[in-house]
């Protein structure tokens, strides 16, 4: 079957020439009245013409789509002119230039007259629907994105992008669902793997963020900020290590990057490896003098830097006096110990006779009746051992204050130097014996930061001090709660068991520290269940 335009445009020709013929018979003798006319009727054949050739275009792509399978279930669309759609698609353009100069009331307008101009511009629906999403008119780019999607349902991008409403709308299942979908369709871009991730984060599925991170980075393994996105999620995870090495390969990566030193600090902070902290810190503000994480967080760990070795120092000299007292107390006792030997009694010889001569005129005495009582023997007592005193454990393994406060990892949350200087009041007052005083100050640390692990480590330990031991075990427990990892604590809360009477959960939770990495003089506390 011959084009419809094959027809036609054979058929104007035929009919022009028709028109002259009748116009301009045979017999016509006035030449310059034909030649008028003729003009005329050219000027009007002009016009036709160009309609034609619109029109000619129009069916030529109607015979080229005639093959295409449409759809039964959706509507018919009304198909726009050509021009109309011209006309929409410099609406559309204008747009675009609108959104990019952020006048985004314009914007809506002009890509609401592409719509109307031309109901079949997805583009045109996407982009009033993220101009409309930028002024937080989330309904409108809701409505609109839905329709871009009804044209294009293949349009990745379209699909992302509603999950964005979604996920502002708290609609994570469906954001999650748009996003894995617009994976599926584009296995070439990692963004849609790390949005969906940034949602599980969201969520608190920390574990299945780290995944999705994984497999964007499966796309896209130089990307630093993705590695630095998974470090985020592992450290959640209490996974250290690993978080470690996420922060490392961004510094490989992006070495110029003050975001990955930033990353690797806070690392070093959590495990309480304070001078390296700080080194990665003045590497960040190196690189950007004025990146927001290393500003603020260097002074503290700065600070903390300080308390630390003056603890260790602290802790060094209390260990001594108490390993001295301990010498002394030895001595003392062995010398209690020691058995005063009594010399062996002097055997002495007979005194020889005595003559005893009688005074004059006085009778004489027989010198064999007199008995000589020897002098008595002195007694020598030896001095019974002393009773050996009742040692109470000490209460934390090093004996000092310093490893409550100073525990394996320190968390860099808001409010952290309103915390450190609580702690630091607290820890003088149980310097100086004040343990009424320190559990006041504590008690306002843990109102300040109720998910910190230090501060009820710390006040464990000051009711340990002062011998409150239930109070104490409960403090340990929610430290150990907070952060089941916290070596400090399950190893004062053994001290708490121990001193309640549980000998088997003091053992049990001893090893658990010391299985955490918590190192102790085996000879500071002894720990068995059958003493």
């Amino acid at each position: 079957m011959k084009p419809r335009w094959r027809v036609v445009v054979p058929a104007a020709i035929l009919g022009v020439f028709g028109l002259v013929a009748v116009l301009y018979p045979q017999d016509v003798s006035d030449i310059g009245t034909m030649a008028k006319d003729l003009r005329s009727a050219l000027k009007d054949l002009d016009g036709r013409l160009r309609h034609l050739e619109q029109l000619v275009k129009e069916l030529s792509k109607a015979d080229k789509d005639k093959d295409k399978v449409v759809s039964t279930d959706a509507p018919a669309r009304p198909t726009p002119s050509t021009s109309k759609r011209f006309a929409a698609q410099e609406a559309y353009q204008k747009g675009r230039i609108e959104e990019d100069s952020q006048q985004y009331a314009k914007a809506i307008e002009l890509f609401k007259k592409a719509t109307e101009l031309d109901p079949t511009n997805e583009s045109a629906f996407l982009h009033r629907a993220m101009t409309n999403y930028k002024i937080g008119r989330v309904d409108e780019a809701l409505y609109n994105v839905n329709r871009s999607i009804t044209i294009q349902p293949d349009n990745s991008r379209a699909i992302a992008f509603r999950a964005t409403v979604y996920q502002t709308m708290k609609d994570y299942d469906r954001a999650v669902a748009d996003l894995a979908d617009a994976a599926r369709r584009d296995t070439t871009n990692p963004d849609y793997l790390v949005a969906e991730g940034s949602i599980e984060e969201e969520r608190g599925n920390f574990s299945k963020a780290a995944d999705l991170y994984a497999a964007a980075l499966a796309i896209k393994p130089d990307s630093a900020e993705i590695h630095l996105k998974r470090a985020a999620a592992l450290k959640s995870t209490d996974n250290p290590q690993a978080a470690l090495d996420e922060c490392s390969q961004a510094i490989a990566f992006k070495p110029k990057d003050a975001g990955g030193y930033a990353c690797r600090a806070d690392y070093h902070v959590r495990q309480g490896q304070f001078p390296a902290a700080v080194s990665d810190l003045n590497q960040a503000l190196a690189i950007r003098p004025d990146f927001p994480q290393a500003v603020s967080l260097l002074p503290v760990v700065q600070k903390l830097l300080e308390v630390n070795r003056a603890a260790a120092n602290l802790a060094a000299a209390k260990q001594a006096a108490v390993t001295q007292a301990a010498n002394d107390a030895a001595l003392n006792q062995a010398a209690n110990q020691v058995a005063v030997v009594q010399p062996p009694p002097v055997q002495k010889a007979p005194a020889p006779p005595v003559q005893v001569q009688p005074a004059p005129s006085q009778p004489v005495v027989d010198s064999s009746a007199i008995t000589v009582t020897p002098a008595p023997t002195p007694t020598v007592t030896v001095a019974a051992p002393a009773p050996e005193p009742l040692i109470e454990p000490p209460p934390v393994s090093i004996g000092s204050l310093p490893a409550a406060f100073l525990p394996a990892t320190v968390e860099p949350t808001p409010g952290l130097g309103k915390l450190a200087e609580l702690l630091a009041v607290a820890r003088r007052y149980l310097d100086e014996g004040n343990f009424g005083l320190a559990v006041l100050k504590l008690n306002e640390a843990v109102n300040l930061e109720p998910a910190s692990a230090p501060a009820y480590n710390a006040r464990g330990y000051a009711y340990l001090r002062s011998r409150n031991y239930t109070s104490a075990l409960a403090d340990f427990s929610k430290a150990i709660e907070i952060r089941p990892s916290y070596a400090n604590a399950y190893w004062n809360r053994g001290v708490a068991r121990r001193l309640l009477g549980d000998k088997q959960g003091s053992v049990d939770d001893a090893q658990k520290a010391i299985h955490l990495g918590w190192v102790v003089d085996s000879s500071a506390l002894k720990l068995k269940a059958s003493r």
